[in-house]
C-alpha cells in the first residue's frame, strides 16, 4: 500500500514526524494488518449505502419502490458483510429512513410494484399491508371505496384476471409502473 511503502521510506525516516510520538503512532497503526482489514471492513459496509445515496441523489430520480427495495438490498448486504455488528449500521439505517427518505407510501409503492409482488413473495407480509392500508385510507375518505380497493388488492397480489395474462407476466420486471 502506498501509505505503507511512505512509512517505510528514507524520506519518512529523515522526517520530524517520523521522530514525534504522534507520527510513530500513526506509522503504527498504517502498518498493522488489522489496521487494513478493517478500514477494507468499513469500506464494503459503506458501499452499498453509498449506492443508495447516489440513486436518490442522482439526476435521474429513483422511483419509489426502487428506494425501498434498494434499502431492504443495502441491509441485506451489511448482514453478509457483518453479520457480528451489523445492527449498529441497520438501527442508523432504518431511523434516517424513517426521517428522511422512506415513507408509508414508498412501502405501498414497493407493494403494488410487480417485479417485486411476484418475485419477492412480499403479498403477505403485514408491515407493507398495513402500509398499503394507511395509504389508501389517507387518499380515499369514503370508506367503501377505500374497502373495496383493499379487497381488489388480493386480485392483484394473487396474480388473478387480467395480471396473470401472458403480457403482464412479461412486463412485470421491463416497465416501471411509474411509467
Amino acid at each position: 500500500m502506498d501509505l505503507q511503502r511512505m512509512m517505510t521510506s528514507d524520506e519518512w525516516a529523515m522526517s520530524a514526524s517520523s521522530k514525534d510520538p504522534i507520527g510513530k503512532k500513526v506509522r503504527q497503526t498504517l502498518m498493522d494488518s488489522k489496521f487494513w482489514e478493517r478500514a477494507k471492513k468499513i469500506v464494503s459496509i459503506h458501499a452499498p449505502i453509498a449506492k443508495v445515496l447516489r440513486m436518490v441523489d442522482g439526476e435521474k430520480l429513483a422511483t419509489m419502490p426502487y428506494v425501498y427495495a434498494s434499502m431492504i438490498k443495502t441491509k441485506e448486504q451489511i448482514q453478509e458483510i457483518a453479520p457480528n455488528y451489523c445492527k449498529k449500521y441497520i438501527d442508523v439505517i432504518d431511523e434516517r429512513c424513517r426521517k428522511q427518505i422512506i415513507s408509508r407510501i414508498h412501502i405501498a409503492a414497493y407493494y403494488l410494484n410487480p417485479a417485486y409482488q411476484y418475485n419477492e413473495n412480499i403479498g403477505d407480509q403485514p408491515e407493507l399491508i398495513s402500509a398499503l392500508k394507511d395509504v389508501v385510507n389517507r387518499i380515499e375518505p369514503s370508506s367503501t371505496i377505500a374497502s373495496h380497493a383493499l379487497a381488489e388488492v388480493k386480485i392483484f397480489r394473487e396474480a388473478m384476471h387480467g395480471f396473470s395474462s401472458r403480457l403482464a407476466v412479461k412486463g412485470r420486471e421491463k416497465t416501471d409502473p411509474a411509467e
